[in-house]
């Protein structure tokens, strides 16, 4: 096979089969685990065949075996649960963050998509990385974080990255405090803002203070990409470059008028960007950087004035999904799923997890706004409630994308259902976080939450799992965030 991503090429690819015996880590459960070797030099697969093979010259399969359990045994050991209500919840926990960690490499980095395994996605590393973070794997967080440091460094914003040895070397150098970024466009509007809300929450979990001044540079570059692209309005707007945030899945693929239209806002992921400069803020604060907190408090401040100001509607109870600058329009999500000009009549049809992932995002990053984040709770809730008798994955790929059905499709379903699980701990809904978190435990897939790629092959992605795993932290951990 051959697949091709970002700037490299990996020929090669070797498929066998291993089987494995998770009963010390899962009684009872035993798994096929498919096994993909990857040859990252470019090569023929000949090549890789050959070294596949002098790899197994005089390899003890009981020996390898017996030290694999005893590995994971002892890795899934040093996972710190919290609170007392676990119950069908800890066995999932356990898996899915073995899960993460199987797909780690020992340069930091994550393949966060099975079927592309040598694709190291920016954004959907973020959300794993910190749910090894809370469930206390620090070094495994931290590094993920430290990988992706490296590599914008000489590449910028990448969407995604194939897997390069040097950057065990880089991140082991470390970055200093003068480094050169290479300047990008190349991401959606949410990437950065994520970048610097993970490193943030990592730090707050791990307090790791020696970590948090190795990331300072990125910290640094990242946030200052938000307020590079601040709109006349008052909020981080979209950037000529490549997207795939929400606003550009708002609409039909092929038929988006608005996606992919620079100085867009998108209500929801500056809410993201409010939540994480003020946590940047803090950070700065807290290791001298004072002038640079000074900055991201004001910008934090303003971000979240024009979000109150300019994005609330009172009549409809929920926020502007959007503004479109060229039309000085808001355009909201109505219950049907349609967008509407300040309620004045539909035109677009959005599907589910707009709303339901857009909607609970603000509880999802910390962002408070009281009884306006209690309506849209709300609205949330009733439109996802009661939960579907099971977690459906397949129907044509194209369809995800652009219809109502999309919520049924695995990996978008369960990030729908992990975020109105971190809504309702955080409204102190209990009785529906615990309905919720039982519906998760009992219907996640246990080898990972699969997504059905355009090919119709059926993959697990990391992201979703870690969404998962984060929403069940939350839950497990009671009042705690």
């Amino acid at each position: 096979g051959e697949t091709v991503c970002g700037k490299g090429v990996s020929e090669g690819v070797v498929e066998g089969a291993l089987f494995f015996d998770f009963g010390e880590i899962a009684p009872g459960a035993a798994e096929t685990v498919d096994v993909v070797i990857a040859c990252f030099e470019n090569g023929t697969a000949e090549a890789t065949a050959r070294r596949f093979e002098a790899l197994m010259e005089g390899f003890d399969a009981d020996a390898a075996l017996e030290e694999t359990s005893s590995f994971w045994a002892d890795w899934s050991g040093r996972s710190v649960l919290p609170g007392g209500r676990r119950g069908e919840t800890e066995e999932l926990v356990r898996r899915l963050l073995a899960v993460i960690k199987a797909c780690t490499w020992d340069n930091g980095g994550m393949p966060c998509d099975q079927g592309e395994l040598t694709d190291f996605y920016f954004r959907d590393s973020l959300r794993p990385a910190l749910a090894l973070a809370l469930f206390g794997h620090m070094g495994e967080a931290e590094g993920v974080l430290l990988a992706l440091q490296a590599l914008a460094v000489k590449y910028g914003y990448n969407n995604c990255n194939d897997y390069e040895p040097w950057v065990a070397e880089a991140v082991a150098a470390g970055v200093g405090e003068t480094a050169q970024f290479v300047e990008s466009e190349a991401f959606s509007v949410d990437d950065p803002a994520l970048v610097v809300f993970t490193i943030c929450r990592i730090w707050e979990v791990g307090g790791n203070d020696e970590w948090l001044r190795r990331m300072w540079p990125f910290l640094k570059y990242s946030a200052g990409l938000g307020l590079r692209d601040m709109a006349p309005i008052g909020a981080v707007a979209q950037n000529s470059g490549f997207q795939d945030d929400m606003i550009n899945w708002a609409f039909p693929r092929g038929q988006d008028p608005y996606g992919s239209a620079p100085g867009l806002a998108c209500s929801y992921w500056n809410m993201m960007w409010a939540r994480a400069l003020e946590l940047a803020a803090k950070a700065a604060a807290h290791i001298g950087r004072g002038g640079a907190a000074g900055e991201w408090t004001k910008a934090a401040a303003g971000i979240r004035e024009t979000i109150e100001t300019r994005f609330w509607n009172e009549k409809l109870g929920r926020y502007a999904y959007f503004h479109d600058p060229r039309e000085s329009e808001r355009y909201f999500v109505d219950t049907a799923f349609t967008a509407v000009k300040d309620g004045q009549g539909g035109q677009f049809v959005f599907p589910e997890p707009v709303l339901a992932n857009g909607a609970t995002l603000l509880h999802w990053c910390g962002y408070t706004s009281g009884e306006r984040a209690r309506r849209c709770y709300t609205l949330v809730k009733e439109r996802l409630l009661p939960l579907p008798e099971e977690l459906v994955v397949g129907g044509p790929f194209e369809s995800t994308m652009c219809d109502t059905s999309y919520r049924y499709h695995g990996a978008d379903q369960s990030i729908s259902y992990a975020r109105l699980l971190y809504a309702a701990c955080e409204e102190g809904d209990l009785e529906t976080a615990g309905a919720v978190a039982q519906w998760l435990a009992r219907h996640t897939p246990l080898a990972g939450v699969p997504e059905v790629l355009p090919t119709g092959t059926r993959a697990v992605q990391l992201w979703p799992c870690g969404e998962v795993l984060i929403a069940l932290h939350r839950y497990l951990a009671g009042g705690a965030r």
